[in-house]
């Protein structure tokens, strides 16, 4: 029962701390590659390390509670709270979506199982610390874990959204591409066509696969006459996979520029991805 509490009371102490990696996570698309990139890329400060193993020293009396000594047990969680509250004004705009809940639930698994093995072996305090310095790798794990789940799940959502525009043959597709200016295009064509058409546009800025794909399936009826979507990219051949997966017929190519030249690599990869919808229209 000691080590469940430890548990419960670990993983709330360390959900703030997590939300920067998730969010980082999210912006490479819960894709393993590009995850696996950035931890090879990320310098370590080993100041910052040796700072935050000593601010985080105080839960390791965790390791002294006594079932008995309630006192203890809520003295912690005043400090766990005043922690959290001291993260959260730090917090990045984490998006909680169904796939950040499900990578929380098998990040508290992985957290349970090791704080239980160290427990027993006897190695708790050691263990403790190094999983609050591994915040990236923690994060790395779980998705990789979860990877063949979420796979099954994508291809079902993508299959569902194909269904929906293939019942709704009468609707005109129309996608929005270019390094900026998407979103404002979007929303100035949508203001122009939904006098005479019932129209869809995509949903906020939600301009990838999964994102467009979210959209079809939530919002789109058999009755509209009209979707106007976003279809960005950060990668060559993220263009290609949305027109085959959308088939617009129109396509609204905006100002393209070096936005994502880090991934992209060079200029010349820019245009040609932006300029890639031309090859593919219908």
């Amino acid at each position: 029962m000691q080590i469940l509490l430890i548990s419960i009371l670990f993983f709330l102490y360390r959900c703030f701390t997590l939300q920067k990696e998730c969010r980082i996570l999210q912006l490479h698309h819960y894709q393993i590659l590009r995850q696996a990139s950035y931890l090879m890329e990320k310098q370590y400060d080993y100041k910052k390390v040796l700072f935050k193993a000593f601010a985080h020293l105080p839960f390791l009396f965790l390791m002294f509670i006594n079932e008995k000594e309630i006192a203890y047990i809520l003295l912690l969680l005043v400090y766990i709270l005043v922690y959290m509250k001291y993260a959260q004004k730090k917090a990045t705009a984490l998006v909680y979506t169904k796939r950040i809940w499900r990578l929380y639930i098998v990040l508290f698994l992985l957290y349970t199982l090791f704080l239980f093995h160290a427990y027993y072996v006897g190695v708790f305090v050691s263990v403790s610390l190094l999983l609050m310095m591994i915040n990236k790798e923690m994060v790395f794990l779980a998705n990789l874990l979860l990877t063949p789940l979420e796979n099954l799940i994508r291809f079902y959502y993508i299959w569902m959204a194909k269904r929906t525009l293939m019942e709704n043959g009468g609707l005109t597709r129309v996608g929005i591409v270019g390094s900026y200016g998407k979103t404002s295009s979007k929303h100035i064509l949508y203001e122009l066509l939904k006098e005479s058409y019932y129209t869809l546009k995509s949903k906020h800025s939600y301009n990838n696969l999964m994102g467009n794909t979210l959209t079809i399936r939530k919002q789109l009826k058999r009755a509209h006459e009209v979707f106007i979507c976003e279809m960005g990219s950060d990668h060559v051949g993220e263009i290609a996979s949305l027109m085959r997966f959308i088939k617009p017929h129109y396509v609204l190519i905006t100002s393209i520029g070096n936005q994502h030249l880090n991934t992209f690599k060079t200029q010349e990869n820019i245009v040609y991805e932006k300029m890639s919808p031309l090859y593919h229209l219908r």
